[in-house]
């Protein structure tokens, strides 16, 4: 039998070796630092800077931030790490700041922290030194106007940890206004994020039903659209969705109503920021069209549309004047339609903007051609009432280099509403592992977009053109660093890996579609391919969920209860006669999701009615159009069963679950539940058992 192969490193005991690197105005100069000795180590232990502190130990909480700096290209290059995860020879050959090296000698603080205090950001001893340092990385790089930072640890970005950074670059503008403005845009839900994540993991239809925008076959009747209907059930296409999830409140700067400072006449710069969790906004003025001058930061030349569509992580500047008379309403309406809020200028008689049409739930067609026109234009073509991002008409204030060549890599954005899994290419990032670019490589990311759905796709850390096909002058193409990739749809994004070795998350920036695993990790490493000296960050997210409902009706009950994590389930089913003697149904079993279609399983079934066993038992799901589901299952013992099963959504409260068997030795078996939803939680129910007859009830969800 052959041995597994041992690198030779194994066997050499790494040495400690000398450190350097500038600090405080000096170079230091430290000996014998053990290879696997952390910076956050070094400083506090080694140094006696205890400014920096130790928090989660993990890379995660920020509390360890400092800021390193290298040369590249002539210039600084400036970046906060993660201390207590970066190795102290990492450092080498390089520039570290700490939270106790900002402020001057004479005590005077340095204009971060000056923000800091004016903006009472101020938190705990632990968390505050590390916005800093986040902050001071920013600064220094001269990030160009408006910012948002906002929390990627589990759902807290939903609870409220985002805000507004505003840098102002070292060249001042030529650009004159009398106020500056930062609106943050967010949606806000009075349910635990947690509790949000496992209702759609669960596939219920809550959200949809609590925003008025359930699909159902008598809806689509009453709208016109059944054939529509029935052939996207044919499909196996599920129906289009604007937004997840039914907010209770939309917010500007944490308000429901704001009022925007200025006299009349005078002209306001809104830089707006899409904080939202999972919504997208349309922008409208009673003022008139919109006036763009900035995108995620970066300067463009005027633009002006008369709606705006911002997706989440975007960022707009607008210029804004207000009238000579009356107030007048900045509204940002959420894409679904379930609601809006709105900033107000001026004073005296109100003059409100005009929003868009609220979406019909069952014009999937029309949307999606509207799309396509959109996209490719015909000349003439009239402005759309909901209309995508304004990309096509976005063009950089000054010209960027063009690269000469690209690497093309190919993302394809793909989901399963059904369970409510999303992600890159149909598999997780940590199954994929990250994609490896050279420093100083350009890649092209081709983002193909097959599912029903928008997608704001956010890279962390860079820049990136967007390249439009065909464009007259690539010089031009607007830099972001989000991009709305539409449904069924492609968008080109192209950057260079000029901002550091490491890892840098490439994301959808729908919370719920990232915590669900629509992520990937770009790796960038030295010029030769040097891996960093970490292991890859891939992020991974809680995704273990637990749900179960119980069916008590006056003839039977049943009950469910399922344990899932990704493509993997544990699932109990269990049926009972509510009289005795009736008999039980039981079966234990793991479930593997293989595909939209395909489901396999293996468990232990317990049957005490007529023909029934106990014993292992395996089998296949697969799903047929107009979403009817086929089982096929043996057990030991000999008996094999064949099932059918399809739900229908009659109504926006009303469904009903059919359901038929046969089994060689249990005979054939039918049954149906009638549900009325009532509440999140709870629904009235009607069924009928071939086995145990008809009965009445309630079902309860937990």
């Amino acid at each position: 039998m052959s041995k597994t192969p041992v690198s030779p490193l194994k066997s050499v005991p790494l040495q400690p070796s000398a450190l350097r690197f500038w600090h405080r105005g000096q170079i230091l100069n430290h000996g014998n630092v053990p290879p696997d000795r952390t910076l956050l180590d070094l400083l506090r232990e080694d140094l006696r800077l205890s400014a920096t502190k130790e928090g989660c130990a993990a890379g995660d909480c920020g509390a360890c931030t400092v800021v390193v700096a290298e040369p590249v290209n002539g210039q600084l290059h400036y970046r906060a790490v993660n201390s207590c995860i970066k190795p102290a020879h990492a450092i080498d050959g390089m520039a570290l700041w700490t939270a106790a090296d900002l402020s001057q000698a004479n005590g005077e603080l340095h204009p971060v922290q000056l923000s800091m205090v004016a903006c009472h950001g101020s938190q705990c001893g632990f968390c505050t030194p590390g916005f800093v340092m986040s902050l001071f990385a920013l600064y220094q790089r001269t990030l160009a106007q408006g910012e948002s930072v906002d929390s990627h640890t589990a759902h807290q970005e939903q609870r409220g940890i985002y805000g507004a950074i505003v840098i102002e670059p070292r060249q001042a503008t030529n650009l004159k206004t009398d106020h500056d403005q930062a609106i943050v845009l967010s949606d806000w839900t009075n349910e635990d994020p947690n509790e949000v994540q496992r209702t759609l993991q669960r596939g219920s239809d809550w959200y949809a039903l609590r925003k008025g925008a359930a699909q159902s076959l008598f809806g689509a009747w009453q709208a016109g659209h059944l054939g529509e209907y029935l052939d996207r059930e044919k499909a196996l296409v599920p129906p289009m969705d604007f937004g997840d999830v039914a907010y209770d409140a939309f917010l500007m700067n944490g308000q429901r109503r704001l009022q925007l400072p200025g006299r009349p006449g005078e002209t306001i710069r809104v830089r707006l920021i899409n904080a939202g969790a999972a919504t997208y906004f349309y922008l409208d003025a009673a003022t008139g069209p919109l006036r763009i001058i900035a995108a995620d930061g970066q300067d463009v030349k005027a633009l002006e549309t008369k709606r705006l569509l911002i997706g989440p992580a975007e960022c707009y500047d607008i210029l804004v004047t207000i009238p000579r008379a009356g107030t007048w309403e900045l509204r940002a309406t959420a894409q679904d339609g379930s609601g809006a809020v709105s900033a107000w200028l001026g004073a005296g008689e109100t003059h409100a903007a005009v929003g868009p049409p609220k979406p019909n739930p069952y014009g999937m067609s029309d949307y999606l051609m509207s799309i396509l026109d959109q996209l490719d234009p015909e000349p003439g073509v009239q402005s759309f009432d909901r209309p995508l991002s304004p990309y096509a008409s976005l063009r950089a204030a000054q010209p960027q280099a063009v690269p000469a060549s690209a690497r093309e890599v190919t993302l394809k954005l793909s989901g399963d509403m059904v369970r409510y899994v999303w992600s890159f290419d149909g598999i997780s990032a940590e199954e994929a592992g990250p994609i490896k670019v050279r420093r100083d490589e350009t890649i092209r990311v081709k983002l193909v977009n097959n599912t029903m759905m928008h997608h704001p796709i956010h890279f962390h850390g860079h820049f990136f053109r967007l390249v439009t096909p065909e464009e007259d002058d690539p010089s031009t193409a607007p830099l972001k660093h989000t991009v709305d990739v539409p449904p069924m749809s492609t968008r080109l994004i192209e950057f260079t890996a000029n901002e550091g070795d490491g890892d840098w998350l490439l994301h959808c920036h729908l919370l719920y579609h990232h915590v669900s695993g629509m992520m990937r990790v770009i790796r960038v490493t030295g010029p030769a391919g040097e891996e960093p000296p970490h292991e890859p960050m891939l992020h991974e997210k809680e995704s273990r969920f637990a749900w179960g409902e119980a069916t008590l009706t006056s003839a039977f009950h049943q009950a469910s209860a399922t344990l899932r994590q990704g493509n993997h389930d544990v699932t109990l089913d269990w049926l009972q006669g509510a009289r005795a003697g009736d008999g039980h149904e039981g079966l234990l079993a793991y479930r593997h999701y293989v595909s939209q279609r395909w489901t396999w399983f293996a468990g232990y079934r317990v049957d005490t009615m007529m023909g029934g066993d106990k014993g292992l038992v395996a089998g296949a799901t697969y799903r047929l159009p107009y979403f009817i589901d086929v089982t096929f299952s043996q057990q030991s013992g000999g008996e094999s069963r064949l099932a059918l099963a399809k739900s229908l959504q009659l109504s926006d409260r009303l469904s009903l679950h059919l359901s038929l068997q046969h089994g060689r030795h249990t005979g054939t078996a039918g049954g149906a539940m009638l549900n009325c939803t009532l509440t999140k939680e709870t629904s009235l129910s009607l069924g009928y058992s071939s086995e145990f007859g008809t009965g009445g009830g309630l079902t309860l969800r937990f």
